[in-house]
Parts: structure tokens; sequence; C-alpha cells
């Protein structure tokens, strides 16, 4: 079962998983915020990575019927979108 917990909050509270794939993202979505034009979002730019890059959901997707290359090819359209998306007024 799925924590009730949001992720920004799990994130907030030092949630011993979450810390290193937090670390580790910082900095290339830093660098990817800096090329798309919003800036650094932060943890909000973790949240939306966390909200589209779960594993299960990814397998679903592929499972669905798409192939391996078509989710990858969506995968990485989906979070520049959301990112341009997300800092838009």
């Amino acid at each position: 079962m799925r924590s009730h917990r949001g992720y920004l909050e799990r994130l907030s509270e030092g949630t011993g998983y979450l810390t290193p794939q937090a670390e580790a993202l910082t900095e290339p979505l830093r660098q990817t915020t800096e090329e798309l034009g919003p800036g650094d979002l932060g943890d909000e730019a973790r949240y939306l990575w966390n909200a589209l890059f779960d594993p299960r959901d990814i397998r679903d997707l592929i499972k669905s019927g798409r192939t391996e290359d078509e989710a990858a090819t969506r995968l990485v359209a989906a979070p520049r979108g959301a990112l341009i998306g997300w800092s838009s007024p």
C-alpha cells in the first residue's frame, strides 16, 4: 500500500529512501529547468519527476500496448511539457 502522505511532505521530513533520490535528481533537474526557461523549481521539479516516473506506472504503460521506445519517447516529452507548464502563469 502506498503512503497516504504526499511526496513533498515525505521529502521534507527526510524519509530515508527519498533523500538519495532527491539528491541525485537535484542537479539534472536544475540544469533542465535552466535550459527550458523556468529556472530552478527545486522541490516542485522533483515532485513532477516523481509523479511522472513511478516505475509501476511505466511498466503499466508498456504492458498496455506501448513499446519501450514509444514509452520512452513520451516519457522524455512529458516532463519537458510539465516543467514548462508548471512555471507558466
